[in-house]
């Protein structure tokens, strides 16, 4: 038993590092208490996680090669469920849920009768290449994973506010 949750500790700080995110937060009661809550919707992550295991490889493989930690793959599960064809109601779309402007940004064709943002491949490497811009801008793939969320500039402003870049703040 003790090396199973050796191993998990392991595996949690391993992720932590992929992140830029320092060990102690591990720790942290917020975080904790989040990570609580998503092991009870576990049904929800594994159905996810199967209903993608074709995606999955390619997703991988693109943020591989622009050096993007394979761990955002989640960030694609968290914003679509892994489903193409998902729409918000602010008009984002796809796998990544990009929005027109932020996908036309990254050379995303959207018109009357094509919308990339809905292609694997073509969303996939505007979304890594979109982290990585934002990992160049804000130095730690964490930040890349906020502003990605919601935007650079609303970012910049919460680490003024916070005077600090530290998620424990933020």
């Amino acid at each position: 038993i003790e090396d199973n949750f050796t191993l998990a500790v392991d595996k949690e700080l391993a992720l932590l590092d992929s992140f830029d995110i320092e060990p102690s937060f591990l720790y942290d009661p917020f975080m904790n208490e989040m990570k609580t809550k998503i092991l009870e919707k576990d049904k929800h992550f594994f159905k996810a996680m199967n209903d993608a295991y074709l995606f999955i490889p390619a997703i991988k493989n693109t943020l591989s090669k622009y050096n993007v930690p394979q761990e955002f793959l989640y960030l694609a599960m968290a914003e679509s469920n892994f489903r193409t064809k998902a729409y918000s109601k602010k008009r984002a779309a796809g796998l990544w849920q990009f929005m027109p402007v932020t996908a036309k940004k990254f050379h995303l064709k959207i018109d009357a009768y094509v919308d990339e943002r809905r292609d694997l491949i073509k969303s996939t490497t505007a979304a890594a290449k979109y982290l990585t811009a934002l990992h160049k801008r804000f130095g730690k793939w964490y930040l890349a994973a906020i502003a990605y969320n919601c935007g650079g500039g609303k970012l910049t402003r919460a680490i003024k506010q916070a005077n600090t870049d530290e998620l424990s703040v933020l």
